[in-house]
């Protein structure tokens, strides 16, 4: 986290360095590519507001277009872009692998903590015997399919061998996504870095399905970075009215929009594995040209 890209690159440049793989071994003898990021080659770069599966809010979609042309100002190509099988990526993989183990171990470290109000249903969900949340999943599956999914995705995985078939299934997914990105020869990818503007406080659950947006490429291992585009405006909450949420998961992004009126919202840059320098490369372009874009 940074004040600006330029933070970002040189907390990297001081972070890449001999020390740290001699202080852990483990950690993998990558300098800084001082090259990729002050190239000025232009890139092609794919880019999309929506991910198939929840829709991102009037706001977010206008910030990814304020970064589309800024990139496009910077003398970069841009394509559209639609990431694979997002639904399948979040509620089968993503949530159920964070949560393996039923979201035991998690919760025992909450044990003796206060816990944030905004989380609290959340805790509750998790706390509540696994047998109990796959009961509610079959229940409310017929009336309210995005609630019994997560319902079914904390409940965690069933056994080992369910375990490393969704872990063979990850690998499966980060390769079809790296045969898609290669097929449009994209060097990197912009999109929404969450489906909602910043909450106010106390609202962050009601936007549990907002994270489809940067939980794949977590799920998948390809390095992400995030910076502020523009606020939630007058004429974003007035288009969001104009929008009826489809779902569990995008009515309560649009409750938790409401009254948004000024927080920020940011556009995500995504690159393929081991190439951090192009994605603050790209964050740094977008940066550079927002003042002529913005709006």
């Amino acid at each position: 986290m940074g004040r600006d890209v330029a933070s970002l690159a040189l907390t990297m440049k001081a972070l890449c360095i001999p020390l740290m793989w001699e202080l852990d071994p483990r950690v993998v003898p990558k300098p800084f590519d001082a090259q990729t990021y002050e190239s000025t080659k232009p890139l092609r770069i794919g880019f999309y507001d929506y991910d198939g599966f929840v829709m991102a809010t009037p706001g977010c979609k206008r910030a990814v277009a304020i970064a589309k042309r800024a990139l496009q100002a910077a003398g970069h190509e841009l394509v559209a872009y639609t990431p694979p099988r997002v639904e399948f990526a979040y509620a089968s993989l993503s949530v159920p692998l964070t949560l393996a183990d039923g979201g035991k171990m998690m919760i025992s470290h909450l044990k003796h903590e206060s816990v944030d109000p905004a989380l609290r249903s959340f805790v509750l969900s998790t706390s509540t015997p696994i047998f109990i949340r796959r009961i509610m999943e079959i229940l409310i599956r017929p009336w309210n399919w995005p609630l019994a999914k997560y319902f079914g995705a904390v409940s965690g995985i069933r056994n080992i061998t369910a375990f490393w078939q969704a872990e063979n299934a990850k690998d499966e997914y980060a390769n079809e996504t790296m045969k898609r990105w290669k097929e449009l020869k994209l060097d990197a990818v912009i999109c929404p870095g969450f489906a909602c503007p910043a909450q106010l406080e106390g609202r962050g659950l009601r936007c549990v399905g907002a994270c489809s947006y940067p939980i794949i490429y977590n799920l998948i291992d390809f390095p992400a970075g995030a910076l502020p585009i523009t606020t939630e405006t007058e004429e974003d909450q007035k288009a969001l009215e104009l929008v009826k949420p489809r779902n569990w998961f995008e009515t309560g992004i649009w409750k938790s929009t409401r009254g948004a009126l000024g927080l920020p919202i940011g556009c995500q840059v995504v690159a393929l594995p081991f190439q951090e320098e192009l994605v603050l490369r790209v964050m740094r372009d977008i940066e550079s040209k927002l003042s002529a874009v913005d709006e």
